[in-house]
């Protein structure tokens, strides 16, 4: 195993769709090591099935609290997902540099997701 590897831990392996909860919160902060397409999807759904039910559980009357609360919430969500894209990149043989290609209007989304989806270049 190399050096700054990040792996799930067995059972997590073995069955990748148990421990979706443990695994995405154990590894949400850390950008080092390496994300398979796997990780990288059970991120992205935990993230959306997150937002959805914060979404349902918004207070019907906006306070004065609502719009910190939103951006604090927006933060929660988006840290996993970047971290868990930034090892996807390191996966494949990209660097955080390969998030420029974002820039471009239209194709540059679809570059970026054949980044993310292309298999990796490490063997385990």
């Amino acid at each position: 195993m190399s050096r700054g590897r990040v792996r799930f831990p067995a059972q997590v392996r073995a069955n990748r769709w148990g421990g979706l909860a443990e695994a995405v919160l154990s590894y949400a902060p850390t950008t080092r090591g390496r994300a398979s397409r796997m990780e990288l999807v059970l991120t992205i759904f935990a993230a959306s099935i997150l937002g959805t039910f914060a979404g349902r559980l918004a207070p019907p009357h906006p306070s004065a609290l609502t719009p910190a609360l939103d951006v604090l919430l927006g933060v929660l969500i988006a840290l996993p997902v970047g971290s868990a894209i930034l090892r996807r990149l390191h996966d494949v043989g990209r660097n955080w540099t390969s998030l420029v290609v974002l820039l471009a209007p239209y194709v540059g989304v679809l570059i970026f997701g054949y980044y993310l989806f292309k298999p990796s270049i490490y063997d385990d």
